[in-house]
Formats: structure tokens, sequence, C-alpha cells
């Protein structure tokens, strides 16, 4: 050994190669590997008869909306809600406490819930593609079976959630299209049944009908009374005053304006044409009266109509809007590990140990010892 040092090539390669090789058998072998599982995924409306090709615009076409529910899926990944969930199915906490993994590493077996979510969160990596809106979880664990296991569940968990979510929402939105619904149903029933108390109190059936029709009989009588005055105007040319013929023309025009005079009373005495008593009221105060319950009972009707059509698109809308995880890269069992990464490692190594190598194997070089000269 002592010869060995005695060159100072090897000592710089000593100095040098040494470390390294420490370090890559301490990292090949007593190092703690961590093996890591991704998958990738989108959300999806379940009723979307689009393209299902995995071209991002073709999938969701990007968006505010579908970002806003990456997010929240994201949240939930690295939520306590989920770690609870992880560890009741695959005991997460034994696997992060296991003797198998070196200190530094390992999760204390009394550590509280806190430093168990805080080493779980360490241990998950989420990204989002803004542009493709395709979501990235990468599950880091110390087997390779217990990693997958996680990533699928976890996958399972976030798209229960998704359903879960979704559901909650459309029955939302269709409980309260319902009860509008049912508001404006009991509304109608209550317009209809005071119309039609309104018709038994009144003893009529449609009096805005009823009006018309006397309006058109007493047009009718303006119509025969004009032509019977156009009659007489033409007669008094030729016959006598006294003449039979203009006497009973006389009295026609007489009886004609006497049945004006009684159809106008009609409209606006207080005897309806079904009606003798006297709190009866005037007719055109009936018509009134009516038109205003009518309108109560039109715009109910408008109004149930508008419900009914608002529930059919919510329900609609709700079922369109149910969302479902895609998969667009399915979580498979890791081969090798992925940390450490020696490579790295050892670049890193290696690039201190270039500056250290020549001062290390000066003094490497002074460790030999020395020859005696002679006298």
């Amino acid at each position: 050994m002592s010869s060995l040092l005695k060159d100072k090539r090897l000592c710089w390669l000593l100095a040098f190669g040494l470390p390294l090789l420490l370090l890559w058998l301490w990292l090949s072998f007593a190092y703690t590997h961590r093996y890591a599982v991704a998958t990738q995924f989108v959300l999806r409306n379940q009723h979307d008869t689009g393209s299902m090709a995995l071209g991002a615009a073709s999938l969701l076409g990007g968006g505010a909306g579908e970002q806003q529910d990456l997010h929240m899926v994201q949240e939930y990944m690295l939520s306590p809600n989920l770690l609870q969930i992880l560890d009741a199915k695959l005991d997460l906490r034994t696997h992060y406490a296991a003797k198998s993994v070196l200190p530094p590493q390992r999760l204390s077996r009394d550590a509280s819930f806190d430093e168990f979510l805080s080493k779980y969160r360490s241990l998950i990596t989420i990204s989002i593609d803004t542009t493709s809106s395709i979501m990235t979880l990468t599950v880091e664990g110390y087997s390779p079976e217990h990693t997958l296991n996680q990533a699928r569940l976890t996958i399972d968990a976030a798209e229960n959630y998704v359903n879960e979510v979704s559901r909650t929402i459309a029955a939302r939105q269709t409980a309260a299209a319902r009860e509008h619904l049912d508001q404006a149903k009991a509304d109608h029933v209550a317009r209809s049944r005071q119309l039609l108390a309104f018709q038994q109190e009144n003893n009529t059936f449609m009096p805005d009908r009823d009006g018309s029709v006397a309006l058109s009989v007493i047009a009718g009588l303006e119509s025969a009374l004009a032509e019977e005055r156009t009659r007489i105007a033409s007669m008094s040319t030729y016959l006598s005053p006294t003449a039979p013929a203009l006497i009973e023309s006389r009295a026609k025009v007489e009886a004609i304006e006497a049945q004006i005079a009684i159809e106008r009373n009609r409209l606006t005495s207080a005897v309806t044409p079904t009606q003798t008593t006297s709190g009866a009221q005037p007719f055109n105060q009936l018509l009134a009266s009516y038109q205003l319950v009518q309108l109560e009972l039109d715009l109910a009707t408008k109004s149930y109509s508008e419900s009914l059509a608002a529930l059919q698109n919510a329900q609609i809308s709700a079922s369109e809007n149910l969302k479902s995880l895609v998969m667009v890269a399915s979580p498979v069992l890791p081969q090798d590990h992925a940390y450490p990464r020696i490579w790295v490692w050892m670049l890193a190594a290696a690039t201190v140990q270039l500056f250290l190598a020549t001062p290390i194997s000066t003094w490497l070089h002074g460790l030999a010892p020395k020859r005696k000269s002679r006298r």
C-alpha cells in the first residue's frame, strides 16, 4: 500500500475513484429505493357523443370549466379524506414506517396525522396541462406492487369523488327546478279554482263571450235601425206622413231603438242576462272582474309551463354534466426504481471530486514513507 502512495497518479485516481465507488455501492445496495407509477387522465362528460380521439382539442377542448374540475380533483387527491381511504385499504402508515426504509426517509411509528399527511403529499406529484386539460398523477412508494395498488386506488377514489359531486350537483339542480314547478302547479290549481268559484258565484261561464254576443246583437240592431231610417226617408218623398207604410216603419224604428236601449242597459245595469237579483253587479264590472281572474290564471298557466320546461332542461343539463375520468395512460407495474437517480448523484459527486481529488491525493502521497538518504 505504501508503494502505491508513492505514485502521485495512483494517489489521484484513488482519491477520485474510491469515494465514487463507495457512493455507487451505497446508492445501489443500501439506499432505500423508491418506485414511481405515472398515469394520465382527463375529465369527460358521460353523455358526450363527440370524438373519443386522444387529441387535446377533441377530448375537452380546454376551457375554464375543465380546469376548475381538474383542480378540484387535484385537491381531493392531496386531501386527508383520500389519505384515510388509502390508509384503510393499503395501510400506508406501516408502508412508510417499514424498517427497510432508511431513517431519514422513514416515517416514525408514533408520527402525528399531520406528519403522516406531509409524508404522503411528498410522495405524490400532480400536474395539469392547461392546454390539453390532461392531468398527470405520479405516485411514489417503496415497493412496485404497493405503489401500483396505491395509484389504482387513487384513480378509483378520484372517479368516485367526481361521480358523487356530479350526482349531487345534478340532484340539487333538479330539486330546485322541481320545487319551483310544484309552486307553479299549486298556484295554477288555486287560480283555476278561483275562476271556477267566480263562474259559479256569478252564474256565468265566459262573460267576455257573453259581452261579445251582446255587442254583436246591438250592432245588428243598429244596422237594422239605419236601414229602416233610410227606408223612411225614401218613402217620405212620395208618400204622405199618414201613410200606413210610413206609420209601420216608424213603429219598427221605435221598437228597434227600444231594443237597443235594453241591450245596452244589460251591459251596464245590475241585472245580467241570467240574473234578476238586486245583488248582481253591473255587467261591465263583472266583465272587468272576470278578465282580472282570467289574466291571473293565464299568468299561472304560463309560469307552470315555463317551470315544466325548466325542469326538463335541468334534467337534461344534469344528465349532460355527469362526468367521469377517461384514462389516457393507465398505471403499470414499475420494473426499475425511479429514485434515487444514481447517475445524477454520480455526476454531481464526480464534479465535486474533480476539485477535491488533487488535495486529497497530495495528502495521501504525503503519507507514504520517505526514503532515507545515503551518506
